[in-house]
């Protein structure tokens, strides 16, 4: 649990008496800079500069992604980061009551020192508090390490991220239900919930690398 200083469209699939509903979805070949997308840190006074949001760089589908690094495609970022950004941060993102299935799924590709810097997913159901997508949570690329106890910033270490190098775009999915289970203590999923998904990135106190290349962002549950 953190606590940092700081409608869709509709498918034609229909599922058990709900439909198919993707409640926020972004490719970012429109827009500029953040976007729809705010940005913090979960250290007090932290820089959040290395969330440039879109680039034109090397993407999934298009031609542009939204990014965490240095200000061109191939610049670092700096050390000492434990910042994220929230897409539809201003309001988050509202899941209809009775929806069942809620997830996201994302594509990226990322350059950070292994074992030291990473990015992983936490929530918030009321935009203050977040808590970790643990691994249990994600299908297709998942975590594959752990941010290393030397020298990094307070209350990063240990967490599970992505960390290493992956230069080709692999797909993520996050079950959001169990994220909101986990948080809530429940069983109803994310239903009647407004989520505040954090893509936060985490470096240490050294070596740094390009950073977070995310494309095709979205948001979809089952909804009544």
């Amino acid at each position: 649990l953190f606590r940092p200083s700081r409608t869709g469209a509709t498918s034609n699939n229909s599922t058990g008496g709900c439909t198919d509903t993707t409640l926020y979805s972004n490719t970012f070949e429109s827009g500029t800079g953040m976007s729809d997308w705010t940005k913090g840190t979960f250290v007090s006074g932290g820089s959040t500069a290395d969330w440039r949001g879109i680039q034109t760089c090397t993407a999934a589908s298009g031609s542009k992604i939204f990014r965490f690094g240095g200000t061109g495609c191939t610049s670092n970022y700096v050390s000492n980061d434990f910042t994220f950004a929230v897409p539809k941060g201003a309001t988050g993102i509202a899941v209809p009551a009775g929806s069942t299935g809620a997830s996201m799924t994302f594509k990226h590709r990322r350059r950070f020192e292994s074992g030291y810097d990473g990015g992983a997913i936490a929530v918030s159901l009321d935009g203050t508090n977040y808590t970790w997508a643990g691994a249990s949570a994600l299908s297709g690329a998942t975590y594959n390490g752990t941010i290393a106890a030397y020298c990094a910033p307070s209350g990063a270490a240990g967490t599970a991220v992505f960390t290493g190098a992956s230069t080709s775009f692999s797909t993520t999915t996050v079950n959001l239900d169990a994220v909101c289970n986990a948080i809530t203590g429940g069983s109803g999923g994310c239903a009647g919930q407004t989520l505040y998904i954090a893509f936060t990135s985490i470096s240490d106190c050294s070596v740094t690398d390009d950073g977070w290349f995310l494309d095709d962002v979205q948001v979809s549950a089952c909804t009544p």
